[in-house]
């Protein structure tokens, strides 16, 4: 075989390895980014509270809040139920008086507390109590139970599917081609945020219970994102 031949047969060789890589491989896509924001009802409050005393000694501190969260329980057994009521971080320290040699003048000992429920037309009351109680208020939030969480979850999650889809056909039409399968799908991201309705830190001269008497849930806003790539003809 001549070396003619040879490279006709290396050039016929190459086209259809090319050609077989464009046409069997090469897959004509388009991608499009769907998005969806639904605005939902509240279905929980959850109040934030911390027991907080400062003691010279750390023992009457801690058996002072103590005191208090016992007290905060009792009066709101008879608004939520007990697995409504959740104690957390508890902590003590020592206060030091650094303007004169670091002598401890006194120990703070705290306790969150957090009440979460469903009844938010009872948000005044588990407020009144808590303070009553002693209890200092740390921020008030709007929220959503797991259940309810999943659903709006779905529900944001295909509406932005189809918010890609109804894209993805529009740019193709543009291109004069048609919608095929999809390819690959992405969940970009799905957020949800509690809705704080009140702060302590923000209160803006407001008192925690002028809030709690005037609250007015507010709709918490969803979103989400999804990205999907599909064949086109």
């Amino acid at each position: 075989m001549d070396t003619k031949t040879l490279v006709l047969i290396g050039l016929i060789a190459g086209i259809l390895i090319v050609g077989g890589v464009y046409f069997g491989f090469g897959k004509k896509t388009v991608s499009a980014q769907g998005l969806s924001t639904i605005e939902i009802e509240p279905d929980l409050v959850a109040v934030y509270f911390n027991a907080q005393v400062i003691n010279k000694s750390a023992e009457a501190a801690k058996n002072e809040v103590a005191d208090i969260v016992s007290k905060l329980e009792s009066s709101l057994l008879d608004i939520v139920d007990e697995e409504d009521i959740t104690t957390e971080s508890f902590n003590i320290y020592p206060n030091y008086d650094y303007e004169h040699g670091g002598k401890i003048t006194g120990y703070t000992a705290s306790q969150s507390i957090v009440v979460k429920t469903d009844r938010i037309d009872k948000t005044g009351r588990i407020v009144d109590n808590g303070v009553d109680a002693g209890a200092l208020v740390s921020w008030i939030n709007f929220e959503m139970s797991n259940e309810h969480e999943e659903q709006v979850k779905a529900e944001a999650l295909e509406k932005a599917a189809a918010d890609s889809k109804s894209k993805a056909e529009a740019i193709a039409r543009g291109l004069g081609k048609r919608l095929g399968g999809v390819i690959e799908v992405k969940t970009d991201y799905f957020n949800y945020y509690p809705l704080r309705y009140w702060e302590a830190e923000a209160a803006g001269g407001v008192s925690v219970k002028e809030a709690a008497v005037n609250i007015r849930p507010k709709d918490l806003e969803v979103s989400a994102s999804v990205q999907v790539t599909y064949r086109i003809w």
